[in-house]
């Protein structure tokens, strides 16, 4: 109590303290994409920055926790009514594709989500399948604009640059 009356320190259970740390981590929950350690660090620094005594490892550990899966939440609701609100079949579809088809070991979205298992070439050409039947149907003024490899950059541009000479 020396230490804190010495140098000013507030106590974290003192008022005024927990609300605006709370506001403050759901703030940063909310706008950067960071984890749980990079959040307990902040909520620490800001403790430190408000001079302010820091709890149990504990106590800030589960209040980091709360508030990450309050401001999860809240992201999940908004991206949902985003999603409704563009198409209203959407959510529906989306949710189609976590579900796992029978016979089959996993989700359509997990499908999308992974490459090719093996490098072979045959798992390697099949992207190259989609494009090679957009250049056989696609009218010749066309072909350079809608048949394109996966990426976005069109075709001049993936050539290697020519060597100078000194």
């Amino acid at each position: 109590w020396e230490i804190r009356a010495a140098f000013g320190y507030r106590d974290f259970a003192d008022p005024g303290v927990h609300d605006p740390l709370v506001e403050f981590v759901s703030a940063r929950a909310w706008i950067h994409a960071e984890g749980a350690v990079a959040l307990f660090e902040q909520a620490k620094a800001w403790l430190r920055r408000g001079r302010v005594l820091l709890p149990g490892v504990s106590v800030l550990a589960r209040l980091v926790a709360t508030v990450r899966e309050e401001t999860d939440q809240r992201m999940y609701r908004a991206l949902a009514e985003a999603a409704a609100g563009a198409d209203v079949e959407l959510p529906l579809r989306l949710r189609d594709l976590l579900e796992v088809p029978e016979g089959k070991r996993f989700s359509e979205l997990e499908r999308l989500r992974k490459g090719p298992r093996r490098d072979s070439g045959l798992a390697m050409s099949q992207p190259w399948a989609g494009s090679t039947k957009c250049w056989a149907s696609a009218p010749a003024r066309r072909r350079s604009r809608r048949c394109r490899p996966t990426g976005s950059r069109p075709w001049p541009a993936m050539a290697w640059p020519a060597r100078r000479r000194c």
